[in-house]
């Protein structure tokens, strides 16, 4: 897929999860400043998203679930993991990063 458009205008406050939002969105590589506040899933969510590289400022505090999260991207993906804080608190419950 050659989906790479801006969604900065989104308002993502009230979702749940974000499972497999950019899987195979292999051209994908738009900052992301979405509100993750209520997100407990973000399975698959860059699956095989190999353009991505930006960082990901996002809370996470809700998130139980990363389970390929970024399975299948690129070597050059290396977003900067400033939520990695909640993962390693132990708030994710099942991964496959």
């Amino acid at each position: 897929m050659s989906f790479n458009a801006d969604l900065s205008g989104w308002d993502t406050s009230g979702v749940s999860t974000m499972e497999s939002m950019f899987g195979s969105a292999k051209a994908y590589n738009q900052p992301l400043t979405f509100d993750t506040s209520s997100v407990g899933s973000m399975s698959q969510l860059f699956y095989y998203a190999m353009a991505f590289n930006r960082p990901l400022a996002w809370d996470t505090s809700k998130l139980t679930t990363m389970e390929s999260t970024f399975r299948g991207t690129s070597g050059t993906f290396n977003p900067e993991l400033p939520y990695c804080s909640d993962y390693c608190n132990g708030n994710v419950v099942e991964n496959d990063l």
